[in-house]
């Protein structure tokens, strides 16, 4: 696996967007039995991980993640839920004795570039009649990605050689890679999503949690200025004060697909 460079602390502190999409997907899966197997691909820390599984007492919920510090936080934190367990996999290549009734996604898929080799892997990680539902970011204009093109071309992190490790999809292409791997029954939404901070410090610091996974840079100090600069670039982009709290939109995509 690549090198970790996820905080699960930061993360934890000010990821309240994520939570906020998370518990949104959860309200669209139909009431549960109480039995069905549940897998979490992304699951972070485990806070929606844990709420599925307490949705499921006589079922079998499974988180992966990719990040040993976000798998270990879950662990420690949720570890003592008999039905849920936590794995350190990826999502292109995860594998378990067992199939599931769901699996779920929750802004984690924009993170992964071969997004074919993990809808193959959930595909056939499905029971019959099974569902897969996830949140990814969607791409189109938008503040952020505006934002972000600025701070590659700053010449304050030219010698870096940033590369992003975001993508973001269009719907389109989303629809013909369910399709290649074998899904008939399927839909995909671009849906507006608004993101409020109260403060350039709570913005600045929930650039913090992604930042350095994103752009592949670990030293804190950098990260701390670049994160500074792109919430800069964001409030300049709405024409906003400093001393102002902000809201801005972006897309993300909402994915169903049944088997």
């Amino acid at each position: 696996m690549s090198e970790d460079r996820w905080n699960s602390r930061v993360y934890r502190a000010y990821h309240d967007e994520e939570e906020r999409s998370a518990f949104d997907l959860f309200s669209t899966i139909p009431l549960f039995e109480g039995t069905e197997a549940l897998l979490d691909i992304g699951c972070g820390d485990g806070r929606l991980t844990a709420e599925f599984a307490q949705a499921l007492p006589s079922g079998h919920v499974f988180g992966i993640d990719s990040s040993p510090q976000m798998i270990q936080e879950a662990k420690d934190r949720y570890g003592e839920l008999p039905q849920l367990t936590f794995f350190l996999q990826n999502a292109e290549n995860f594998s378990f004795p067992i199939q599931f009734d769901y699996i779920v996604s929750v802004r984690t898929l924009h993170w992964i570039e071969n997004l074919s080799a993990v809808f193959q892997n959930v595909f056939h990680s499905l029971k019959r009649f099974g569902q897969f539902v996830a949140r990814m970011g969607a791409a189109g204009p938008s503040v952020l990605y505006r934002s972000l093109d600025r701070l590659y071309a700053d010449e304050r992190w030219k010698n870096l050689s940033l590369v992003s490790h975001y993508f973001p999809q269009t719907s389109e292409l989303v629809e013909q890679w369910l399709y290649d791997v074998g899904f008939r029954n399927f839909q995909v939404s671009v849906v507006p999503a608004s993101h409020s901070y109260g403060s350039f410090f709570e913005l600045t610091k929930w650039i913090c949690c992604w930042l350095p996974h994103s752009l592949g840079v670990s030293d804190s100090n950098i990260i701390d200025g670049m994160s500074e600069t792109l919430a800069t670039y964001i409030y300049q982009d709405q024409h906003r004060s400093l001393a102002d709290p902000i809201s801005f939109d972006w897309l993300n995509l909402y994915i169903e697909a049944c088997l």
